[in-house]
């Protein structure tokens, strides 16, 4: 079963670069005009936020309800359940608290902190005052807050590609029931990450670069996968010098210089680099210690999808069906509608983002992350928005996946399993 799944991932994934090389050809044979975005009244783009942030809400309170009365169920002591806020600060959550609170340091147990990006402890440590110096509080509001504001975007973003506000309402609906969705409330990077890099392809597609490139560089100093930004940018460059050079007899030519702020996306990451030279003299420290201590170094997506099929074998039930099988079945899902998006027109920027996002994500070897990760993976939204499926069909997917949105922020609420 192993072989099996190797092979065929990279099958799959050949047949996703193949589908989006042709539509490359097909792009540059007729490149399009920059797509004009669609006008969203701040009656409704509110609106949106909103019940985004509320749904939320609701969720924590709900998910954390059902939870203590299970765990007092089954014996637990009242004093040892936590409060809501306090059970979505488990892991990672804690390492970027700790960064607004102290900073990077190069000795005692916290030097390994250096692993985790520099741009969303930066936003706590601002925010905290406001919060009676609550990093805990900040960083809640601030992934909430984030998450509101990253639905309205996507919801912009579909609807102007699409020119179909249902596009944008389906979009809209995907993103608040993903099942892992609760790491949108909880005090991770998932929310800002989703925010800026949705950002930045909404302005790409505009072919307002600069603006890209701002939102490129937040993206890029918050996660390395803001990198991949890159493929987009360089390929909307692509098609405006295509366009350009077609039409050069009507309008005359002229070269997108523009184009070229693109090349600040990196500057984020650059400052992470820094950071790490600034603590510990090398630029490269937080591979060290991502080794070392986590075990996760560069490898390949497949070899890790095949340890993923190892470890659903040889573990309990209980624990490959929250860890385990969810990142394999996330990977395929993903790619497949990776692959129904490079057939459509004007989505080649998009997901020729989504297949470099997918396989980067999936190469660090010990994968514990894959299902978060793929949470930020904006094309998928869209390519789901595309697909032509009954109106049952819909309701039928959005409440599966309700219903294992709420299943999966229990487990995590109750710290059972460590879906990292």
């Amino acid at each position: 079963m192993q072989a099996v799944v190797f092979i065929t991932s990279i099958a799959l994934t050949v047949l996703v670069l193949a589908a989006c090389l042709y539509s490359l050809y097909q792009t540059l044979r007729a490149p399009q005009q920059a797509f004009v975005p669609a006008i969203l009244g701040p009656k409704r783009a509110w609106g949106l936020f909103a019940i985004a942030v509320l749904s939320r809400i609701l969720l924590v309170l709900l998910a954390w309800v059902v939870m203590r009365f299970l765990l007092l169920s089954q014996g637990e002591s009242p004093a040892n359940i936590p409060t809501p806020w306090h059970a979505l600060s488990r892991w990672d959550a804690n390492h970027y608290q700790t960064i607004a609170r102290n900073g990077y340091v190069s000795q005692g147990a916290d030097d390994v902190l250096i692993v985790f990006f520099p741009m969303y402890p930066i936003l706590i440590g601002l925010l905290a005052p406001l919060f009676g110096g609550s990093q805990l509080a900040a960083a809640i509001v601030i992934a909430n807050l984030c998450f509101g504001a990253a639905s309205v975007m996507l919801y912009k973003l579909a609807q102007s590609l699409f020119c179909s506000e249902k596009a944008g309402r389906i979009a809209y609906v995907a993103l608040l029931v993903a099942p892992f969705g609760i790491f949108f409330a909880a005090p991770f990077t998932e929310s800002l990450f989703l925010l800026v890099t949705t950002a930045c392809l909404y302005y790409l597609l505009q072919r307002k670069y600069l603006y890209a490139a701002l939102f490129g560089m937040v993206a890029t100093a918050t996660r390395s996968q803001g990198l991949w930004l890159l493929v987009p940018a360089a390929l909307v460059a692509l098609e405006d010098l295509a366009f350009r050079i077609k039409h050069r007899r009507r309008d005359g030519f002229h070269f997108p210089y523009k184009a070229l702020y693109s090349a600040l996306i990196p500057v984020g990451f650059l400052f992470y680099l820094y950071l790490n030279y600034h603590t510990f003299g090398d630029p490269f420290r937080f591979m060290v210690h991502q080794k070392q201590h986590w075990s996760q170094e560069l490898g390949f997506f497949a070899s890790n999808l095949a340890m993923f099929v190892r470890q659903i074998r040889d573990t309990n039930p209980d624990y490959y069906l929250v860890q385990w099988l969810p990142q394999l079945l996330s990977f395929f899902i993903g790619l497949g509608l990776v692959y129904d998006m490079a057939r459509r027109k004007r989505t080649l920027a998009l997901s020729g983002y989504g297949l470099a996002y997918t396989l980067f994500s999936y190469s660090p070897t010990w994968l514990l992350s894959g299902t978060r990760y793929m949470l930020c993976c904006n094309p998928l939204y869209l390519a789901i928005a595309a697909i032509p499926l009954p109106k049952w069909a819909r309701y039928t997917l959005a409440a599966t996946g309700a219903v294992l949105l709420f299943i999966y922020s229990m487990v995590f609420m109750s710290g059972h399993f460590y879906m990292m």
